[in-house]
Formats: C-alpha cells, structure tokens, sequence
C-alpha cells in the first residue's frame, strides 16, 4: 500500500460456524491489490479494473477453491466454504498482505451511503431466517428508500395529506418490522399436565423440554427458538397454573406471569377431555390468546386417520390437536402464523425495518397530526 493512503479494511458478513458458504469483504484503496496477492483466477490474468461486476473463480494461495467480485472499485467480496478453518484462512492472508481487521458492522457503516442502507446491512447480518433475508434484500434494492423519499418529498412540498396517508400505510407494518431479527413471543399457559411441554416440543421440532406424566414437571419457563413458515419465533413453555402454595410452584407461577405480559400471543392450552380447563390468568385474557385443546387423541382415538376438523363454528378461536401423535399441528401452526401476521408482505410492498425506523415512523405521523410537517420531514430525512 502507498504510505499515507487510507487503510484497507477486511471483514467476515457471514455468521460465524458451520456454513456452505462463507463471505468476506475487502474495502479500500489497495483492496484489489490485496486481493491479487491471494487470489489466482482460473482465467489466468490478475483481477482488474474492467472486472467490476463480474464472478471470477479461482484458486487461493492455499490452493483451495473460491469465488470473487468485484463489487465496486476498492470493494471485492471473497467467498469460500464455510467452515471455520476456511474463513480464518482467507482472512489472515488478507491481513497479512496489508488489510486490517474489522467487525462487519463498522465496515458496512462506512460504506452504506446513509443510515437506512446501514440498518438494513445490519439487520441482513442478523437475518435468522432465508424469508427475513429475502425480505430485507428486497428493501435494500431501494424499495423502502424510495418510499421514504416520495413521503419526504410531499412534506416538503405542502402535501402533507398525501404524506400522511403514505406514512399511515408503512406505520401500519410496524409489528412486523419490529420482528424482523427479534422473534415473537409465543407463551404457552395452562394448568399442569395438559401437555404443554410436549406442544412446545412438537412446535420447535426439537426436543427442547422435559416431559413426563407426572404433573409439574415444568416448575420455570422454558424457551426454544424455531421458525414458523419462515418467521422467527420463540416459544416459551410455562409452569402450570394450579393452586398448590409450594414456594417452587408459586415462583413458577409468578415467572409465567411475567413472561405474559411480553408475549405477542398466548396459547391456552387444555385437555381435550376437560373442556375450559385452562387458566383464566388476568395477564392472559389481555393478551391474544388461542385455545388449544390438546391430548385429541386420549378422547378420539378413531380420529387419528381422519384429517383435523375444521374447527367449531361455535367456538372459531379452539383449535383440536394431538402432540404425541402430532396430528393438527400444521393447522396450529397456521393459525399462530396467521394470528402473528395477519397481512403477510407482498413483492413490492415497501416494509420498514427495524425498531428505531418503526419508533419514527410512529413519531413522524405524531408530528403531522400535531401540525408540524417540517418536523416530520426532518426526521424522516434523516434516514436517507
């Protein structure tokens, strides 16, 4: 590198741990020089300017194969396998010919042209699902800017009804948008031994919690991380709702509270065979809330090969399911997607992303309401 010249930074996008893939950027002025210390591309020639945009295979100096791009000038992506040993190889060879090692984060910030392309670069790094990271690459090819910029445009060109209706429709995203990267909360109450253990187990697809027919097993809230037709979901398995005075169980009683009150949707789990035996909690009934009506099989054997039924008419709000032998799942779980999000994202409908663009979303329409679209816009540029 010239002396005096700006550095040139190396970063791993990708998460650490087993991967297919794994990808890092090289950014700055000696990026390709750096580069083409490393890199040896099949077709024979060093990676030049007139490469830009294009997917060059080659041979690394270890001899293992990758890819490059050249995504801009003084910015080339390198992507190799993904496991661990991999990455680190091509990182220090990087470094050692001159880059300098920096977090994801910090890079992706000097890059990104304003705040909003470094949320979503973020937000991207942090994507927990394939859906999540189609969504967020889908705002970040310009769609979102471009809506936001229109908005501020109209505020500053008198057109604040205009305005007010563009925003209304992007603040009404704002669940979704607060849920990207962090789950919803999925609480599953009930009094003991109705199978709650189990439901959270089948739903996670994993055997995250102990079950054992002996009531109580269940004494603190218990969680597991899964997806639900591609979105993030946590799924928290709470200690039975009962009378019993015993310390433990009033302590598990009082951490099920709590985790009510944060949750996004409450499944209220009973025994088939003991309709409304479900906890009747004052933090539940506040909260949306599911019937579910587990152990179908105990009461109705024969039911088993038949498909779910479609629900009571009389009661629209129970769904009839069996953990052990997993029957109606796939309807439950339709139905908490549903009830999550109820107006799934479309191709082409801008969606805000994250929870500090959702806050001024909120504040910006705050703002024109109380007559100040000045202010609103200010806020909003601020993003772009």
């Amino acid at each position: 590198m010239t002396p005096g010249q700006p550095e040139t930074e190396v970063a791993v996008l990708t998460a650490r741990g087993p991967g297919a893939i794994a990808s890092c950027l090289v950014a700055g002025p000696a990026a390709r020089e750096l580069v083409n210390h490393c890199f040896r591309p099949t077709r024979g020639r060093p990676l030049a300017a007139d490469d830009t945009g294009r997917v060059l295979h080659g041979c690394w100096q270890t001899g293992e194969e990758l890819i490059v791009c050249q995504q801009h000038e003084g910015q080339i992506a390198v992507h190799c396998h993904g496991g661990e040993a991999a990455i680190e190889t091509v990182l220090a060879a990087l470094c050692e010919a001159g880059g300098r090692p920096v977090a994801a984060d910090q890079l992706l910030a000097r890059l990104a042209p304003h705040r909003l392309a470094h949320t979503l670069s973020e937000l991207l790094l942090l994507a927990p699902t394939q859906r999540i990271a189609g969504l967020l690459l889908e705002q970040s090819s310009g769609l979102l800017a471009d809506s936001l910029g229109q908005i501020v445009e109209q505020l500053h060109t008198d057109q604040a009804d205009q305005a007010a209706l563009q925003l209304a429709r992007l603040q009404a995203e704002g669940p979704l948008a607060r849920h990207l990267v962090t789950p919803w909360r999925v609480c599953l109450v009930g009094v003991p031994n109705v199978g709650k253990s189990s439901l959270l187990n089948v739903l996670a697809g994993y055997q995250r919690a102990i079950v054992d027919e002996q009531s109580g097993t269940t004494r603190d809230r218990l969680s597991a991380l899964t997806a639900l037709d591609g979105w993030p979901v946590e799924l928290i398995d709470t200690a039975g709702f009962d009378d019993s005075q015993q310390p433990l169980e009033r302590a598990g009683r009082e951490r099920a509270r709590q985790a009510l009150e944060s949750a996004d949707l409450v499944l209220m789990v009973e025994d088939a065979r003991q309709p409304g035996s479900g906890t009747g909690t004052e933090a539940a009934s506040q909260r949306p809330t599911l019937i579910v009506r587990n152990k179908w099989d105990l009461l109705e054997p024969a039911a088993m090969t038949c498909q779910p039924p479609a629900g009571n008419a009389a009661e629209p709000g129970v769904l009839e399911v069996s953990a052990t032998e997993e029957w109606g799942i796939s309807r439950l779980i339709s139905r908490i997607v549903g009830q999550l999000i109820p107006d799934p994202p479309v191709a082409g409908r801008p969606i805000p992303c994250g929870q500090s663009l959702a806050d001024d979303l909120d504040q910006a329409c705050q703002l024109i309401a109380e007559g100040n679209p000045a202010a609103a816009a200010e806020l909003l540029s601020d993003w772009l």
